[in-house]
């Protein structure tokens, strides 16, 4: 891309707005439940009115030894004889986890909740398991709404549900239960920096940095000299210090987004062949934060190298999409809408990105239809979010 190409000088005469959806929908990035195999470390009580199976038995003794593929194969044993016996599924759901087989133990889990809908174990581990993939969320949040009727004070499941409300766009929802577990101190670090992020995206950017900065204090040994200030930010990483940045470029503090977000990346000329997606998203972060400073040919320098780069699209989009609200430049926004369109071509679409792209192409008056029919394929497709009726 010649960056000439889309600096013209005219006057602007776009309606572009910021987007609230940014860099963290979709991706299982900020604070939540422990993993899968730190949550289960300790084994639940084996409750049954009639003698458990021997291989049953034998099966969690195996677990508690540490020898999981053991106690994987004795519970698949029993359940080729009875499938719907309880403590073994529990166990085999159990194992899967702590073996690293999250799709095996997603589906196990699964079935746990058919045998006993009120499962504590089962219903904290599909919580968990939600953040590991977009599309387990929506079934990651439901386990973890039936967890918190029967457990209305369990702030970290609050806090999960919260973050996977989040990664489904659904901010009003997301702040609110964090809202809650803000109110019940002491909040962990991993609750406190989530809300945060949920707060920038959220349009609660005075908030956002408050929270950010309470995050810095509560860790001392990461906290930079100044404890006061924008400058607090600079030794949070990655998709935290993307959120900070996109908090404080919304104040108006775009050269301090910019100072935060220059450490964050490897390499500003050139990416790898095999990119990591955050330093993907770090560079649109960038070129957003430079078209807000007022300096957009740096910021379209920024993004150049994303061009050709099919891993690339919803970052370059994003990017270009900010710098054409700075700029009004109607040729930057045009591309923009281009590599949207892109971004709804995709297969792997996740329902938090479509909602960016909807947020996104609606400041555009001959989008508006496309608009539209992303909101209703949304709707349809996620009946129990509200917000999309």
């Amino acid at each position: 891309m010649q960056n000439r190409q889309f600096m013209n000088q005219g006057r602007p005469s776009i309606r572009v707005r910021p987007l609230l959806a940014a860099a963290l929908l979709g991706l299982g990035t900020l604070g939540t439940l422990p993993g899968l195999s730190q949550a289960q470390s300790s084994l639940p009580p084996i409750q049954s009115s009639v003698p458990l199976p021997r291989d049953v038995q034998l099966g969690y003794q195996r677990l508690d030894e540490g020898l999981v593929d053991d106690a994987i194969s004795l519970f698949e044993r029993v359940l080729q004889a009875d499938p719907n016996q309880f403590e073994a599924t529990l166990g085999l759901a159990i194992a899967y986890g702590r073996a690293g087989r999250d799709a095996d133990a997603f589906t196990t889990y699964q079935r746990v909740i058919a045998l006993d809908p009120n499962n504590v174990t089962a219903l904290t581990a599909l919580g968990t398991l939600g953040g590991f993939r977009p599309e387990w969320q929506s079934t990651g949040i439901q386990a973890l709404t039936r967890l918190l009727d029967l457990e209305p004070g369990n702030l970290e499941a609050r806090a999960q549900r919260a973050l996977l409300l989040f990664f489904q766009g659904q901010f009003d929802s997301a702040i609110a239960d964090y809202e809650q577990v803000l109110a019940r101190p002491p909040v962990t670090d991993a609750a406190l920096v989530g809300a945060a992020q949920v707060y920038a995206y959220g349009g609660r950017y005075r908030e956002a940095v408050a929270l950010f900065q309470q995050y810095q204090r509560q860790r001392p040994a990461l906290a930079s000299p100044n404890l006061t200030g924008p400058n607090l930010g600079s030794n949070l990483t990655g998709y935290e210090a993307m959120a900070y940045a996109f908090a404080l470029r919304q104040l108006g503090e775009a050269a301090t987004a910019i100072d935060i977000l220059l450490p964050q990346l490897e390499a500003i000329d050139q990416i790898p062949a095999v990119a990591d997606p955050l330093q993907l998203d770090l560079r649109s972060a960038l070129a957003e934060a430079y078209a807000a400073n007022g300096q957009p040919t740096a910021a379209l320098a920024i993004l150049d190298p994303l061009q050709c780069r099919p891993e690339a699209t919803r970052s370059l989009a994003r990017g270009l999409n900010e710098i054409a609200r700075y700029s009004g430049d109607e040729a930057i926004a045009a591309e923009s809408i281009r590599v949207y369109q892109q971004v709804l071509a995709d297969p792997g679409l996740t329902v938090g990105t479509a909602r960016e792209v909807a947020e996104a192409l609606s400041a555009y008056p001959d989008q508006q239809v496309t608009t539209l029919d992303i909101y209703r394929q949304l709707a349809a497709q996620n009946p129990q979010d509200l917000s999309l009726n």
